[in-house]
C-alpha cells in the first residue's frame, strides 16, 4: 500500500484496518496485509519525519501519531 501524505503528514486514506475491512480480509490474508500496510507505513512516516528535520522526542511524537492515523484503530 502506498500512502499519499497530506501537508499535515496525515495519510490521505482512513488507514489499514479500514482498509482490511473494505476488503473483508481475514485470518492469514488480514495479518499479512496489516504487517505489510505497517512496514509500509513506517517507512513513509520515517521518511516524512526525516523531511521536517525532525528527531529526539518531536521525531519520535511525529511518528507515533503518523503511525497511529495510518495504520487505524
Amino acid at each position: 500500500m502506498i500512502f499519499a501524505f497530506s501537508v499535515a503528514g496525515t495519510p490521505a486514506a482512513a488507514g489499514c484496518m479500514s482498509d482490511a475491512q473494505e476488503k473483508k480480509l481475514e485470518g492469514a490474508a488480514l495479518k499479512t496485509f496489516m504487517a505489510k500496510c505497517r512496514m509500509d507505513a513506517i517507512t513513509s512516516c520515517d521518511a516524512d519525519a526525516k523531511a521536517r528535520n525532525l528527531s529526539g522526542l518531536d521525531k519520535t511524537n511525529y511518528t507515533n501519531k503518523c503511525l497511529a492515523q495510518a495504520v487505524g484503530p
